[in-house]
Order: structure tokens, then sequence, then C-alpha cells
């Protein structure tokens, strides 16, 4: 319940990140629909009921009570013989119209990104090493060694474990090519280092697992215990740094879950070090443990223990637009890669999947209220910019009542040659479209209450 509460408490934050979204959203579409002189009777920010207003040039400016977005009211979305409708307006225009929500939210990210990108901040800079190769492997067959330092990923260069990870993420169910150096030698005098590439396959959702790679020099660490669950009832805390689990030695957190699977319901001894002391704990994990929790109740990540520098890093705008636009471009890919990553990736033996989880509005607002306490200002603004574009592409999808299933309407009137479909058969269809996505969201924020009173995160 107290994670309820707290995010309760910073719902104040949520509520101005969605607030900006859709607002910036709506402005799409206004300016828009005022380019072609479709007559706007209200820009509303919030919806109502109404606060206050002022008329200007036709328009209707509004802000209202219930600060849950904003909304523009044109006229004659559905009757063409109105003058200065938006259904009088060619097909071309219409399409404009109704695309400039999703453009707006595209183009919010590259802005927040560029800006981000020119404003100093410090970045970890640490070698990224093969600790050990399997033999057969497709790493094996392509030369790979342990000892060999990761360059680069196709053309991205890998200057720490944030880019590896996201270069990971970005590629998975790809085969890409590294750059990578080794350290050569004649047994006396250290040879100049060798530079060569090699093509390996990323497996879902982004790990080396399939091209038989293990990072080298990475200690495997528990980053959050669930209350209540067996993990936080031996005494395992964050910060522990894993030795063993069950007599088997600890290289990644994929050897860690299988461990934990052969004990299900069976105490299994955790071997870890706390504060430079050896504690061994007996954890019996749970066959069937509540939502989000994994059967022992424990979230683990990896951390490098290769010596690396924090350097200050900050781009002039035609670099930090560069930055902006790339990382605005990596964004469709990773989201595609996470659903796929989820819907290939099922649940390991009480482990939580490696895919996203699904989240409604209350989902939404406890990772912005964690985000925003675990990254600041920062923190925000990167996922002010991810949720951005996940609106720009979840809008634009062929999905009824969203702006995307009145696209198809127009589309199928011109293929058909200038014949409209029946407004009040359209008019059904997006209402249909809406008492669904309604279930939805009903449905989902019930599993995200659920998970929040049980002390559970999505993003830890």
């Amino acid at each position: 319940m107290a994670g309820l509460l707290d995010t309760g408490g910073s719902i104040l934050v949520f509520l101005v990140v969605l607030l900006v979204l859709v607002v910036w959203h709506e402005l799409g579409h206004f300016t828009t629909a005022k380019l072609f002189k479709v007559k706007v009777e209200e820009f509303g920010v919030g919806y109502p009921p109404k606060v206050f207003g002022k008329m200007f040039r036709g328009t209707e400016y509004t802000v209202n009570l219930l600060p849950l977005g904003g909304f523009v009211r044109m006229v004659g979305e559905e009757n063409p013989q109105e003058p200065g409708s938006l259904a009088s307006k060619s097909i071309l225009q219409r399409l404009i119209v109704l695309s400039a929500g999703s453009a707006m939210n595209a183009i919010l990210p590259v802005m927040l990104l560029t800006g981000l990108a020119m404003v100093p901040r410090q970045v970890l800079v640490q070698p990224i090493v093969v600790g050990a190769v399997s033999d057969g492997s497709p790493a094996a067959s392509q030369g790979i060694q342990a000892g060999d330092q990761i360059m680069r990923m196709n053309d991205r260069e890998i200057r720490g474990p944030q880019d590896l990870a996201h270069n990971l993420q970005l590629n998975a169910g790809t085969t890409v090519e590294l750059t990578l150096k080794r350290e050569g030698s004649d047994g006396l005098v250290r040879a100049p280092r060798q530079t060569f590439t090699a093509r390996v396959p990323i497996e879902y959702p982004g790990t080396f697992d399939a091209s038989g790679i293990a990072p080298g020099d990475m200690l495997v660490t528990i980053e959050d215990v669930a209350a209540g669950s067996p993990a936080a009832t031996t005494g395992l805390q964050a910060k522990d740094v894993l030795v063993s689990v069950g007599g088997e030695p600890v290289t990644s957190t994929r050897g860690v879950q299988a461990a934990i699977a052969k004990s299900l319901d069976k105490a299994v001894t955790f071997e870890l070090k706390r504060a430079g002391q050896t504690l061994m704990l007996s954890v019996t994990p749970r066959s069937n443990p509540p939502e989000g929790q994994g059967a022992a109740g424990v979230r683990i990540t990896v951390l490098s223990n290769t010596p690396g520098e924090i350097v200050e890093q900050s781009y002039g705008l035609p670099d930090a637009l560069g930055s902006g636009l790339r990382q605005t471009l990596d964004m469709p890919i990773m989201m595609k890669n996470f659903i796929v990553g989820g819907l290939t990736s099922p649940r390991k033996n009480g482990q939580p999947d490696t895919g996203p989880a699904l989240t409604g509005p209350i989902g939404i607002a406890q990772v912005t209220s964690e985000v925003a306490k675990l990254g600041g200002l920062t923190g925000l603004i990167l996922l002010t910019a991810q949720l951005s574009m996940n609106l720009a592409i979840m809008n634009i999808l062929p999905i009824p009542a969203l702006d995307g299933g009145r696209v198809v309407f127009v589309l199928l009137e011109w293929l058909r040659r200038g014949k409209r479909v029946s407004p009040r058969v359209e008019g059904y269809v997006h209402a249909a479209g809406m008492a669904v996505l309604l279930a939805l969201i009903v449905i989902i924020s019930i599993g995200d209450v659920q998970r929040i009173i049980g002390g559970s995160s999505v993003i830890r």
C-alpha cells in the first residue's frame, strides 16, 4: 500500500508529463486545421468542466478542470456540406490534419534529446571486455577470444556498459558486426593491439547468449528485493554481490535464474558478499510467485568490475541534433524489439519474462514517479521522449477511435474514388473501438494496482 501512496504523492509529475504530451499532440491537429482554414471552435487544455476561456480569432481557448490532456473541437468533422468543416476539405488535407498529432509527438523526442545532448553531463567510459567464449559457438567460429575488447557494434561506438546495453537491445534478433581489439604479445614484449571484425547473433530481448560471448569482469548483484518475498524473509539485501547459488558459481543473470528454477519450493543456498563479509543464506523459491516478483523475489543486475572513468560530455548544436535524431529513430525499433522479446521469451520457471510489462495510466504514473526519483530531471526528460514516441506510434495505428483509425476511413474514401463510408457506420466502428480500448485500459489498470499494492515495480 505504501507503493500506492508513493505513486499518489508523485501524481503531479505524471499529470504534468501527460499534459505536455497530449497538448503538444493536439497542437499538431490545431495548427494544421488552421492552416487549411478549418474552423476550430475550441482548443482546450485539460478536460471540462471549463475553468475559464477566451475567444481569439474565432476560436475559444479554454483551461479546464481535469488536467488529463487536451482537445481540439472542429466544425463538421463528418458533414462535408458545412462551410469550414474538416469533412469539406480535400483527402490530402484531412490526412495531414489527422496525422499531425502523431507527427508532433514524433518531433518532440528530437527536440528533447537534442537539448539534453547540449547540456554537460557525466558519462561512464569503461572498456567492455570478453570474459569467456563457449566452445563451438558462433563467437568461437569467428575467432573471438577471452580478453578481446569490444570497440564497436555495427557503426556504433561502444564506450561503456550503457552503450552496450542500448545497442544489444537495438539489434535484438539480428546478426551484428563487432569491431574488437586484442593485445598482441611475442612472449616477452607486448605487441601492438590488433583490430578485427566478427559477426555474431544477438538474441531477444538483447543478449549475447546465442553468440557464446560472456562479458568479462562482471559482478552479479541484487538490485531490489520484493517485500515479503522469500529473499526478504531470509535477509537478502540490495547491493549484495552473488558468488554462487545452489553451489553453482554465479557468472550471469541467466545462471542465477537457472539455479533458482532448479530449486522451486526447495531450499537453495545463496553465497554472497556484503561489506567485505561472505554470507551463506538459505532461500526457498516459490513456484507460484505474485505477478512481477519472480520465484525468489529478487531483481538482479550486472555491474562491471573493469576500471573506468567518468568524463564530462556535451555536444554543439549540429552534433546534438544528430544525436537526438539518431536516438529518436532508435525508439520505434527498440519498442518493436521489446514487444517481440516479450512474445518470444516466455516466463522462465517462475522468473519474470524479459519483455516489457503492459501498463495503463496508473502504471505509467508509477513509472513516471519512480523515474523522477531515481533519474531526476534527466531521467524524466528521457522518459517523456520515449512516451511521446509511444504515443505517436499508438495513435497512428489503424485502430478505431484513434487517429490512425480515422485515417483508414479517409484512405477508403480515396480508394473508392471519393465515395465516403457512411458517417453512421464510421461512428459505430469508432464507438466499438473506444469500448474495446476502455475495457483493455480497465483490465491493465487492475494489474497495475495489484502490482503496486504488492510492492513491485515496472522498472526495478
